[in-house]
């Protein structure tokens, strides 16, 4: 159940990013850079759950 709810975080934040970030196309880097910040948010958050 972790890892699905897990899934759907990182993937539905990509979605969230990718619609709020009209300069994800022009600029690679930012969106990668975006991208790991929300991967990494969402894993601290999987994490932080699994630990209480």
């Amino acid at each position: 159940m972790n890892f699905i709810r897990r899934g759907w975080r990182i993937g539905n934040g990509q979605q969230i990013q990718i619609a709020l970030n009209p300069y994800a196309a022009s600029n690679p880097l930012l969106f990668t850079h975006y991208s790991l910040l929300i991967t990494h948010y969402s894993f601290s958050q999987a994490l932080s759950i699994q630990r209480t």
